[in-house]
């Protein structure tokens, strides 16, 4: 469900599950002093309508160009290793 495109992306589904909680409640505790945040309760179903709020931090074309960065930098690595370990044979 979590896609490679939302950096961060698990503290984000966190949070925004906890104010997406949090903001009827507090248009109520605004109404009634009596308010308690200790019935605050979070169901799964809560997280996957957080999840379905979230945007992408990067744009297809910056998460594109990381990936072809990354993969550059892992077969430089890669080809860095195989040539030490052939060099020291």
């Amino acid at each position: 469900m979590l896609t490679a495109h939302l950096t961060g992306k698990l503290v984000c589904v966190c949070v925004f599950t906890l104010t997406g909680k949090l903001q009827p409640q507090s248009a109520d505790r605004d109404s009634n002093e009596d308010a308690d945040d200790s019935d605050i309760v979070i169901h799964e179903d809560d997280f996957y309508s957080a999840l379905s709020r979230l945007v992408p931090s990067l744009s297809a074309a910056e998460q594109k160009r990381y990936d072809s960065l990354q993969n550059m930098f892992t077969q430089r690595r890669h080809g860095n290793q195989h040539a030490s370990s052939s060099s020291s044979q």
